[in-house]
């Protein structure tokens, strides 16, 4: 099966919701699949079940319920997250619980979890990209 065009699917963050992204929405094609998703404890909905055992299966469950119904898995999805929503979809695409094809990051939080998933590779581009930004703003790592 071919893939035309993937499902865009928006996470927000931290103390934020679904709304969060409507200005953007309303800005894509309304032909397209767009949709954002309220994660647990946000924008109304139940508080997730795992704080015991912190995971990002609620999350992903959200995201998960969402789409039912409709052909998004089928397309294939970009996921599109926005500081923890960030880490939830760099989460989601390395548990490859879902059909992500594509990732978009913005100011994902905690790049820590690459190790977890054995992303040495990208743990280490990130350390230097980050050891390179220090040297050039002047930042000492003793500081």
């Amino acid at each position: 099966m071919t893939k035309t065009q993937l499902a865009n699917i928006f996470i927000h963050g931290s103390f934020a919701n679904s709304q969060s992204w409507r200005k953007i929405l309303q800005k894509l094609d309304q032909n397209g699949l767009n949709y954002a998703v309220d994660l647990p404890g946000h924008g109304g909905t139940d508080d997730p079940t795992d704080f015991e055992r912190p995971s990002l299966a609620p999350e992903i469950e959200a995201i998960k319920k969402m789409l039912i119904n409709t052909d998004a898995m089928e397309k294939g999805l970009h996921l599109i997250g926005h500081s923890y929503g960030g880490v939830v979809a760099l989460g989601a695409a390395m548990q490859k619980t879902l059909p992500v094809d594509k990732l978009t990051l913005f100011e994902p939080v905690d790049v820590s979890v690459l190790p977890v998933f054995d992303e040495v590779v990208a743990a280490n581009e990130i350390a230097k990209f980050i050891s390179a930004y220090k040297k050039i703003a002047g930042i000492d790592d003793a500081s």
